[in-house]
């Protein structure tokens, strides 16, 4: 990333940061001190697109690495709410239905992860020409 920055100007790397931070570009380019067309016109420079994308990889592998580090305490919560006889039963059956709907979906995760290596797979043995073996 240092590539990257080294070819921006500052306030385009102040822009970048303006970016990723605000919900618009018209509040980023607020936020920066710059027309919200020089922002646009920004966009479609490579260097200062990458900067930009690399930047919203950044934030969410962190916002994912935080989610992942609070999940067993929010399981945790979750299965006391499900197990709790004083909770109401919209509460229970809320709490019991968010478990079971992330645990489907962490499966189907895996079997998505799965396909794709599998497809990959064949896709380099087309490439080399191999026959896939259907016996």
């Amino acid at each position: 990333m240092a590539g990257l920055n080294d070819k921006l100007t500052r306030k385009q790397a102040d822009a970048v940061g303006a970016i990723v931070s605000n919900s618009s570009i018209a509040a980023a380019a607020r936020s920066c001190g710059v027309a919200e067309r020089t922002l646009y016109r920004w966009l479609e420079i490579p260097a200062f697109s990458t900067a930009c994308d690399e930047a919203q990889r950044r934030i969410l592998s962190s916002t994912v690495t935080n989610l992942q580090r609070v999940s067993l305490a929010a399981v945790a919560v979750l299965a006391s709410i499900m197990a709790d006889k004083a909770a109401t039963d919209g509460a229970r059956i809320a709490a019991s239905r968010t478990i079971l709907e992330y645990s489907f979906r962490s499966k189907e995760h895996e079997i998505e992860d799965r396909l794709a290596a599998l497809e990959s797979t064949l896709a380099e043995q087309k490439l080399k020409g191999e026959q896939y073996d259907r016996t």
